[in-house]
């Protein structure tokens, strides 16, 4: 099934900067050719550390992140950038996504879960919309920590996917690096 676009967003927008967190070569190869044919700007870390160095260095509206990283996880990312005068918007991948990790990720001020497997028609619009929340309320608001009006602007496709089933776009656990993914906090 793919992700229907409105008209809005059938033109990519060349703007668009994000962060990609992820150990998972497949993960970086997809994101990797999805942002280059947009005209997109990719940045990558492969775990929370180097995502965090990434963060503060430069603003980056979105980070797109597995559930489970070598030395933490989205709730990681999601708590230190919290912190920080605009902070991006957070959108978790991840193999078990259920219906419960998209409510902890919106409850705890996350962006959106993308379900695997995820196509190049559903990247394109969670990072699209995800990108214009980021700057809409950074144009209309000086106010630093102003993200608790983004609710009403998440997607609920991702969700809705997840209903159909669809789970298997990352590889194998046994390709992260030795990682059980078991990081939780």
């Amino acid at each position: 099934m793919s992700v229907h676009t409105s008209p809005a967003l059938e033109k990519p927008d060349p703007s668009i900067t994000a962060l990609l967190v992820s150990p998972v070569i497949g993960d970086l190869l997809l994101f990797r050719e999805t942002f280059a044919e947009r005209g997109w700007s990719l940045h990558e870390a492969l775990d929370c550390e180097e995502a965090l160095a990434v963060i503060r260095q430069l603003s980056i509206p979105v980070v797109i992140c597995y559930d489970s990283l070598p030395n933490g996880n989205w709730k990681t990312l999601l708590g230190a950038t919290a912190r920080l005068p605009r902070p991006p918007r957070i959108v978790v991948s991840s193999v078990s996504a259920r219906f419960e990790l998209s409510e902890e990720v919106r409850g705890r001020g996350g962006y959106s879960v993308l379900v695997p497997p995820v196509d190049v028609e559903e990247i394109e619009v969670v990072v699209q919309l995800a990108s214009r929340s980021w700057f809409r309320q950074w144009r209309h608001s000086r106010t630093p920590h102003a993200n608790k009006v983004v609710a009403a602007t998440r997607p609920s496709f991702s969700t809705s996917l997840l209903s159909q089933g669809r789970h298997n776009w990352f590889p194998d656990r046994s390709t992260i690096g030795g990682s059980n993914g078991s990081n939780s906090s």
